[in-house]
């Protein structure tokens, strides 16, 4: 990336954080302001699904509705709606607790960890989860800071895995919908797993080495299966297929799409083996990808178990959509096929058609 680009990117990230800092307790005193004035308007437990569905269409209207230029200097342009989807989210948060009966102990040190665990940097020594209680330690505001920091450069590292740059501007505001609201319904189930829990606050503080990133340290939560079936909760196990590189696991995926169709051209080959080289894998695994290429029989790919991260799961399906849509047709049964794919990646059909026509 060029230094400029890259220049951009820091100030992105920096307004981000910025705006982050107060935006917790901003949404904290909103939330609870608006529940005291309406109690009548507050969420039941059976009305969660229907609330993150809501939060999650609302985000997905705000990003499609962007006029992206593509590149680090669309991202800077955009900063206020990025805002406003994730003052969405942490709304969303507080409403959940609300419907939890959790919402009189929602602080800041909650809310944020809860943000934190559904981004997959853990929750920063935030809270904490023994058996069927969450633990929630204090945070200084300089700790605060330094967790807010992460979360801004983690999203920003989300949105640059959107890979705007590579899309056309309105077809970049259709994956950046279908992004936001993946995203937005992850966030809401995460946040319905944890504040279903018993919540106890420690006079503990966070430390300093607490509050460092770590993208494999997950929450690891025992769900109720009497949890309203509407959330589809998300199994946090991974097996081996998910454990390989993404780009081994999506050029996988276009394969199988590939192999689905009525009949293999040379043209669908010569665009397979061109992704494969442009992966830069080592040798050993381009020839396990070209020996796939040579035979009739499907991988088995469990697409299911990528539900719980939405920047693989939409890479995943653009990656499919990209290789139909480089043919001079696209045959009904790739089609089907695409969307059977997303339906196990927990897209709508709707949004599926969008990817397509876009």
């Amino acid at each position: 990336m060029s230094e400029p680009a890259e220049s951009k990117l820091q100030e992105f990230q920096n307004q981000l954080v910025k705006k982050l800092l107060e935006l917790f307790d901003v949404v904290i005193a909103d939330r609870r302001s608006y529940y005291q004035k309406n109690p009548h308007k507050i969420p039941s437990r059976q009305e969660v699904g229907q609330l993150i569905k809501a939060y999650s269409y609302k985000n997905a209207a705000i990003t499609a509705g962007l006029n992206l230029i593509p590149g680090p200097w669309g991202l800077l342009a955009i900063v206020p709606e990025i805002v406003l989807i994730i003052r969405n989210q942490l709304s969303m948060i507080y409403d959940i607790a609300a419907a939890y009966e959790q919402d009189k102990v929602m602080n800041r040190e909650l809310l944020a960890g809860i943000l934190a665990s559904s981004l997959g940097v853990g929750t920063l020594g935030l809270i904490t989860i023994r058996g069927g209680t969450v633990f929630v330690k204090r945070a200084s505001l300089r700790i605060f800071q330094q967790i807010i920091a992460i979360l801004g450069g983690k999203i920003t590292q989300r949105l640059i895995k959107q890979q705007i740059s590579k899309f056309l501007p309105v077809v970049g505001a259709i994956s950046m919908a279908v992004w936001s609201k993946y995203t937005t319904t992850s966030i809401g189930k995460k946040a319905t797993e944890i504040l279903r829990k018993k919540i106890e606050f420690s006079d503990e503080e966070v430390t300093q080495a607490e509050a460092k990133a770590d993208d494999v340290v997950e929450v690891v939560i025992d769900i109720d299966p009497t949890i309203d079936s509407e959330l589809d909760q998300v199994n946090p196990d991974i097996d081996s297929n998910a454990a390989q590189p993404l780009d081994l696991l999506k050029i996988k995926a276009v394969i199988n799409l590939m192999k689905t169709g009525d009949q293999i051209t040379q043209q669908d080959l010569d665009y397979v083996d061109s992704i494969i080289h442009a992966a830069a894998f080592d040798t050993e695994t381009q020839y396990y990808l070209n020996g796939l290429l040579q035979t009739s029989n499907k991988i088995d790919l469990d697409y299911s178990l990528f539900s719980n991260n939405p920047n693989h799961s939409l890479e995943i399906l653009q990656s499919m959509i990209q290789f139909v849509k480089q043919r001079d047709s696209i045959h009904i049964t790739q089609k089907m096929y695409i969307k059977q794919v997303g339906k196990l990646l927990e897209f709508s059909d709707e949004d599926v058609v969008e990817l397509l026509n876009a």
